[in-house]
């Protein structure tokens, strides 16, 4: 007797979202279709006893490899909440996008060195804290190293006349004395650097303040020959608070953070982004060092504005690159103090559009590599975006 075997068709999808849309439908329908992810391909392909770590291997693993792991200045996260699902997440996506992973003398673990090569029209963007307080010469040299399409910098107290393959603009920093700081905020690009972008809030006060305290946030349009036209916004975010009641006797709360009873520049970039964004369309990349972390403040009420910071961004549309990639936030910035631990993530990368659905990679720079070098307290954010086919 012959037994004819019916043919089940299979689709790869491009991502654990993706497979389960598509399996959730296929269910729906009654389908035979079999749903499967590049990592199960691989394997399919690889055969023999080959196969892709699973969330329960990952997760199950961790708890006990985290506490014997030889982090260096990484140490602090290892007793943050949900840190093992952060780590399972950083080292699945690391694995995907193809990072060269380097073992300690404990247990394998990511600590990135360089970035992952770009393929045909890849972007690279970069958010860096130079340090005004620092010589950033070498900073730039570095900085060139990494190879950015993008770069966005805060607080260079030095910016070279001429980057041969770059063209940059750069605006002195007012500070809260109404004159300028002796850094300033730039972009760096290997595209065209356009005409401004007036970030305009519709409250009034507002649009006084940012005018008041120019060079903390620098938006242009930058256009590169396979992106096209780019809305980009590099951020110095002051650490003072901003005098907003010489500008207004309004009724502020729509902007002033929840609970919270000051308003810092932050808030000002939000309500400018919220009515510019828009009106001027487009896809947008916002980074640099904001001042926000989840842990840094001395009560929970100002943990609390921070990661409302952080969330009003998201409501914007934005995802920000190193807590989307690495599944939770990556320190990215050590006090000057010989005591202290890299804890917070100051600095943000955050996507939108186009960029946001194409990210293929971000980290941090690796701690071990730059701090020794004594260029900045702050380390890079360095992010990959795969160009749409």
């Amino acid at each position: 007797m012959t037994v004819k075997l019916e043919q089940r068709p299979t689709v790869v999808a491009h991502g654990r979202l993706a497979m389960r849309e598509l399996r959730l439908n296929s269910a729906r329908a009654l389908s035979r279709l079999q749903v499967i992810t590049f990592d199960q391909l691989v394997a399919r392909l690889a055969g023999g006893l080959s196969r892709p770590a699973d969330d329960d291997s990952l997760r199950g693993g961790l708890p006990t490899t985290l506490p014997e792991a030889e982090l260096g200045e990484l140490g602090g996260i290892k007793d943050l909440p949900r840190i093992v699902g952060a780590a399972a997440d950083t080292l699945r996506k690391a694995w995907r996008a193809g990072s060269v992973l380097h073992r300690t003398k404990a247990k394998a673990f990511t600590q990135f060195t360089t970035p992952v090569a770009r393929i045909g029209r890849d972007m690279r963007v970069v958010t860096w804290n130079l340090n005004n307080r620092r010589d950033n010469q070498k900073a730039w040299d570095q900085l060139i190293a990494l190879d950015p399409d993008l770069a966005l910098i805060s607080e260079a107290n030095f910016v070279p006349e001429d980057i041969p393959g770059f063209s940059f603009y750069c605006e002195p920093a007012m500070g809260h004395k109404r004159s300028p700081r002796n850094f300033r905020t730039c972009i760096l690009t290997k595209g065209e650097i356009g005409p401004p972008i007036e970030l305009a809030a519709r409250q009034t006060w507002v649009n006084e303040g940012l005018t008041t305290f120019p060079g903390n946030f620098v938006a242009r349009k930058v256009s590169f020959k396979a992106w096209g036209d780019v809305n980009v916004v590099s951020v110095h975010m002051p650490s003072w608070y901003f005098p907003y009641k010489e500008f207004t006797s309004e009724d502020v709360t729509e902007v002033m953070l929840p609970g919270y009873d000051k308003i810092s520049m932050s808030e000002l970039l939000w309500a400018a982004l919220k009515e510019t964004m828009p009106c001027l369309g487009g896809d947008w990349i916002v980074g640099g060092d904001f001042n926000t972390s989840e842990f840094i403040g001395s009560t929970k009420r100002q943990n609390g504005a921070n990661c409302e910071v952080i969330e009003r961004m998201k409501r914007l549309g934005f995802v920000e690159a190193i807590r989307h990639m690495c599944g939770g936030p990556v320190p990215s910035w050590k006090s000057s103090q010989r005591t202290a631990i890299l804890k917070h993530q100051l600095d943000h990368l955050y996507l939108s559009g186009t960029f946001r659905n194409h990210l293929k990679s971000a980290h941090v720079g690796d701690p071990k590599c730059y701090f020794p070098m004594g260029l900045s307290d702050h380390l890079p954010l360095i992010a990959e975006i795969e160009f749409p086919e």
